[in-house]
């Protein structure tokens, strides 16, 4: 096997005939990829399709592994999802028992081939692993890991993983390549869902604090439309100081409003 570095990701290829077709003829064995290669691209088609339908539930990534594996046959496959808060990655969808490899080995964003992969943003291909150490699973032959991305901002990673040796190659990294683009934008949603949704409960947070800071005979304040009343008329020391709360906090809900 031999190690190679393109600058654009880790590749270790295989240097005998191992894994598919090896016993095929050539008829065969260009029949085979031409079915394979058909296969492939429905495979995108329908994966296009799911992210398009805008489906809100998290269950959407567990079916795009579902297609994922007529594409890329795997034993196992994950994809992790970059907390931005934590800078951390997290599991949002397994199907099998292995997600990662190497999960002894911490790296910046976590432990895993994972971690190396979102921190370096470069896929890695490994179609024939063999077991090194007791530590290393025992059963994973081939492994691809794929960052996931939109420009060059990472958005998680994206792991494939058979027990046969030989069953991935060049094109089945491409196309988790191409997977792995659909994914982003899923994982952007999702980001942008969250980020509303943390707006949403700082505007209610700081709606209670208004109100829970206001008392005596007030006057409605309809301008801002959450209700937020003040005091009218006030001469104490009191009532001025409630009244200049009041103004405060009315300006920083128009700061989150225009955020």
């Amino acid at each position: 096997m031999t190690l190679i570095d393109l600058g654009k990701g880790i590749f270790l290829t295989q240097t005998n005939n191992q894994g598919w077709g090896k016993n095929m003829t050539s008829n065969n064995r260009d029949c085979y990829e031409i079915e394979r290669v058909a296969g492939q691209f429905e495979t995108l088609n329908r994966i296009s399709t799911i992210v398009q339908n805008r489906m809100e539930s998290s269950e959407i990534f567990h079916q795009i592994l579902e297609e994922v594996n007529k594409a890329v046959d795997y034993s196992s496959a994950c994809i992790f999802m970059l907390n931005k808060q934590e800078q951390r990655l997290e599991e949002i969808a397994k199907t099998g028992s292995k997600g990662d490899l190497i999960n002894f080995v911490e790296f910046d964003l976590g432990k895993g081939f994972s971690s190396w992969v979102a921190k370096y943003r470069k896929p890695i291909l490994m179609p024939n692993i063999k077991r090194y150490r007791e530590s290393l699973d025992n059963h994973i032959r081939s492994f691809i890991s794929m960052p996931i991305l939109v420009d060059d901002d990472l958005m998680g990673v994206i792991n494939v993983s058979n027990e046969r040796s030989g069953s991935y190659d060049e094109t089945d990294l491409i196309i988790v390549k191409i997977i792995s683009s659909q994914v982003a934008s899923l994982i952007e949603r999702k980001y942008y869902r969250e980020e509303i949704k943390r707006k949403d409960e700082d505007l209610a947070s700081l709606k209670g604090f208004i109100e829970s800071t206001d008392h005596g005979d007030k006057n409605s304040v309809t301008d801002l439309g959450f209700g937020v009343e003040q005091s009218s008329g006030c001469s104490s020391f009191s009532d001025k100081k409630n009244s200049r709360n009041s103004h405060r906090n009315k300006s920083r809900l128009m700061k989150l409003k225009s955020v």
